[in-house]
């Protein structure tokens, strides 16, 4: 039920929450303290200023902060609000005004009103009502957001006048010029400066203003101007202008135009013409005829509308700054002299400027100094090929015809920037930069004889390659089992570029790296391990060439401590029955124990994985399959570990069987002792890098020359009859291309895997390393050396043309029988070119020898038999 039908004494008595319960239709017959009990949420409902308007003033200016803040401002105006109402209103109801209650804001109320609102001010009156206070307040965003075509720029400030911008100004009516800033009238268009009607309109500009049109906007006002534009008549006529900027029009006739005082436009138009500028900063347009033009002080411009063929222009430039402006011709289509300039017209035929106290003449691709002084003639030379790292030479030349002293000064333009060895001699040099890719720089040779400037350019073309980085494992370290561990691997690339890191475990108990693509990450030493070793490669790469370096972390390095020996990396047969031949050393000859574990590839049952030398039967595949090992050899105390890896279904050399394939093995006459254990106290060596490449051992050996470029694999017998032969080429076995590894020289590896002996341990006197003294008949000594093949011979040992090879020979000279010191030298011939190897290239091949298995003996010699064009390194 309304409360219309309610006395006013009894609307008093109303509760609040009968009060919170009334429709907006009924908030008129509310008395002021009855307003205080409406919630914004009534407040909100009132749907137009009409039905806020029947509310009693009294009861409006009761309204709270909450209740006004809940007034749907884009349907009642804020005009009912008493003005500390509005300053209660919120940013979203400013932002919600329409331009009819712009004026009931205060300068801080207008801080709020957006850009998009300030644009629906329809015109200057409604603009108007705004108080000036709220205008002044507005911004640059809010000042650019006007209809200046609508809205007069006389409401704003003078400062805010400078944020207009040129479209606004390109809006105004000529009736607003007058108060554009003086530094923004050159940005009214010629099109504007014709409308303005009459002088008076015209003086309303200040001096200022005056002073800072351009030639173009002075000879856009219309001739209806009195006082500002004079127009001559068909005869001839003496104009002269007033202190006032005047634009003068000669007319056909021979007159003379005199502008005075000002910034003045004079157009002599057709017939001989005298036109003097006077004081000011004046346009003298000479037309056709032969003109004689005066510019008097100021900076003063001269053209030249209508030439004809055979006009003499005279121009005398007077004192400051004065320009022939020639921009309708190329600087080709003039000769210039002292005091003279010829200009050819395009439909033939020329006309001259005889000139004094010019200071330049402005054409369409430049400007040119007139100082009457001949330039210098400048040469920078012909363009330049190089090759990266050369060093490169400009060569400049310059004279001048008036025979004055010039400077130089090269400056670059383009490409990677260079260091000149000196930017002011004629001719100087550089380094050609490194790039990834062809590469041009730019220079240009400027030179100066003290009065004009002559420049000519040069460009050198570099022909880049892209070089590989460089990459830096870090050195090799020790370090406690379950231990943090940081692999510090670093890499540059000398061209610059980005490069990105990988590391890669390639050996060793698997460890989990903090993240592989830092230079610098971090794992964890496995705990409970001795005597292992972890190797990791760090590959670094530009994107397009990688390097690599590999470094080894000796984990828990102790003497007394077990050493597990996996056995040597091979390739089986898939389906067959591979042995894995493992090992272990005991220092304190402390009892052992074994277990193997699987780490990689298709998983295989083994025989026994706590035995030392336990067999699995190799699986099928299709493609070659790698399996990886792991021996873990323990004391109780200590743990030693090591890796093997075997390649199922990889080619091998037809001479040399697979691992996993029975192979004849003279019967040893010495007792050979248990796995783990010896009687003679006999231990395996460790791995060795040793580079000696004879010994005086027999048995059975294979010899690997690694090398990614070409790929021969095959078997020989040697003798002392015997030339080393190729049994079988296999061409697809590629590990690498010539492009990645040009130059790397190949690695030789040599494997005995048959050798008995009857000697016993040597005496002191042979020298008897204590390494060999304690090897067993199952252990494995590898000798490793490194053989560049020059393809041209040593004097032609581009690393770029190096012939490399992988091939596999297996030299065999016969058992023997030796007592105890006795020696045995292992008789081999001069190596020679394999007979069906691959034609010649100028390489060779090699024939290492080396203790692989024994139980004792000393090197006697070290040899290596080479041709006359290769070299051992």
């Amino acid at each position: 039920m309304s409360i219309s039908y309610l006395t006013s004494e009894q609307r008093e008595l109303l509760t609040p929450g009968q009060i919170g319960k009334l429709p907006y239709t009924d908030f008129r017959y509310l008395s002021a303290e009855g307003v205080d009990h409406l919630s914004p949420a009534q407040v909100a409902t009132i749907p137009n200023s009409n039905w806020f308007a029947t509310m009693s003033a009294e009861a409006r200016a009761s309204l709270d902060a909450d209740q006004v803040q809940a007034l749907d401002t884009s349907k009642v105006s804020i005009s009912y609000l008493t003005s500390e109402q509005r300053e209660l209103l919120t940013p979203g109801q400013i932002g919600k005004l329409p331009y009819t209650d712009f004026r009931y804001l205060s300068a801080e109320g207008v801080d709020h009103l957006s850009p998009a609102q300030v644009a629906t001010i329809p015109n200057s009156n409604w603009f108007a009502t705004m108080s000036a206070e709220a205008r002044a307040s507005l911004d640059a965003d809010q000042i650019q957001a006007l209809d200046t075509s609508k809205v007069s720029i006389s409401y704003l400030t003078p400062e805010q006048r400078l944020h207009l911008t040129t479209d606004q100004v390109h809006d105004l009516p000529y009736q607003d010029f007058r108060y554009l800033p003086a530094e923004r009238v050159p940005e009214l268009t010629p099109n504007q400066m014709a409308l303005i009607p009459n002088a008076n309109w015209f003086n309303t500009f200040s001096a200022a203003q005056k002073d800072a049109l351009t030639h173009e906007q002075i000879r856009a006002l219309q001739t209806t101007l009195t006082g500002i534009v004079f127009n001559g008549t068909t005869g001839n006529d003496t104009i002269t202008g007033n202190a006032n900027v005047n634009r003068l029009i000669g007319g056909t006739g021979d007159d003379v135009l005199k502008g005075g005082d000002g910034n003045d436009v004079l157009e002599g138009g057709a017939g001989n013409d005298t036109l003097e500028g006077g004081a000011g900063r004046d346009l003298l347009i000479g037309g056709g005829g032969n003109d004689i033009m005066r510019g008097g002080a100021g900076d003063d411009t001269f053209a030249f509308e209508g030439a004809q063929a055979g006009d003499v222009y005279t121009v005398d430039g007077g004192a400051d700054t004065d320009t022939l402006d020639l921009r309708a011709f190329q600087r080709s289509d003039v000769e210039m002299s002292v005091g003279r300039i010829e200009v050819r017209l395009p439909g033939g035929g020329s006309f001259t400027i005889q000139h004094e106290n010019i200071e330049a003449a402005a054409f369409a691709d430049g400007v040119v100094a007139i100082n009457y002084n001949h330039e210098p003639v400048v040469e920078a030379g012909p363009d330049l090929s190089a090759r990266e790292g050369d060093l490169v030479q400009l060569a400049g030349t310059a004279h001048d015809p008036d025979g004055a002293p010039l400077s130089y000064t090269w400056v670059q333009t383009g490409g990677p920037p260079v260091e000149l060895s000196d930017p002011h001699d004629p001719n100087p040099t550089f380094v050609a930069p490194e790039g990834t890719g062809n590469m041009e720089l730019h220079f240009e040779l400027r030179v100066s004889d003290g009065q004009s400037e002559v420049i000519d350019s040069v460009a050198v073309h570099v022909h880049g390659v892209n070089d590989a980085p460089t990459a830096d494992a870090g050195t090799d370290q020790e370090v406690d089992a379950g231990a943090a561990v940081r692999l510090y691997g670093s890499g540059a690339d000398p061209e610059g570029q980005d490069v990105t890191y990988e590391w890669v475990q390639t050996s060793g108990p698997p460890v989990t790296l903090s993240d592989p693509t830092e230079p610098r990450p971090t794992f964890v030493a496995p705990p409970g391990v001795a005597n292992t070793e972890i190797t990791f490669e760090l590959r670094v790469s530009d994107g397009t060439n990688v390097s690599t370096d590999t470094v080894t972390i000796h984990v828990n390095t102790d003497p007394d401590a077990p050493s597990a020996n996996a056995g040597p990396d091979g390739a089986v047969e898939p389906g067959a029955t591979v042995p894995l031949n493992g090992g272990g050393t005991a220092p304190a000859e402390q009892e052992l124990t074994y277990e193997w574990l699987q780490t990689s590839g298709p998983p295989v049952q083994l025989s026994d994985a706590e035995a030392a030398t336990p067999s699995f039967v190799a699986p099928v595949v299709e493609a070659p399959t790698e399996l990886r090992f792991e021996l873990r050899v323990s004391d109780d105390r200590n743990t030693s570990v090591d890796t093997v890896t075997l390649t199922v279904g990889a080619p091998t050399a037809t001479a040399a069987p697979p691992v996993g394939t029975p192979t004849a093995m003279p019967e040893p006459t010495v007792d050979q002792p248990a796995q783990g254990a010896s009687a003679d106290g006999a231990v395996p060596p460790p791995r060795s890098t040793v580079a000696d490449s004879a010994g005086n051992w027999d048995g059975t050996e294979d010899l690997q020359v690694l090398d990614p470029v070409a790929a021969l694999r095959g078997a020989v017998e040697t003798d002392a009859a015997a030339r080393p032969t190729i049994a079988d080429v296999s061409p697809d076995d590629m590990v690498g291309s010539s492009d990645a590894d040009s130059g790397q020289p190949p690695r030789f590896v040599s494997q005995e895997q048959d050798l008995t002996l009857e000697a016993a341990p040597p005496s002191s006197p042979l020298e008897v390393p204590p390494v060999l003294a304690r090897q067993r008949p199952q252990d494995v000594f590898v000798v490793e050396s490194e053989v560049v093949l020059d393809d041209g011979g040593a004097e032609r040992s581009d690393p770029v043309e190096a012939a490399r090879g992988r091939a596999t020979f297996v030299p065999v000279a016969e058992d023997a029988d030796l007592p105890a010191g006795a020696s045995r030298t292992a008789d081999a011939p001069q190596p020679d070119q394999p007979s069906d190897a691959p034609p010649p290239r100028d390489g060779f091949w090699a024939l290492l020898w080396g203790l692989i298995r024994g139980s004792g003996g000393a090197r006697t010699a070290s040899e290596s038999s080479e041709t006359e064009k290769s070299r051992r390194t």
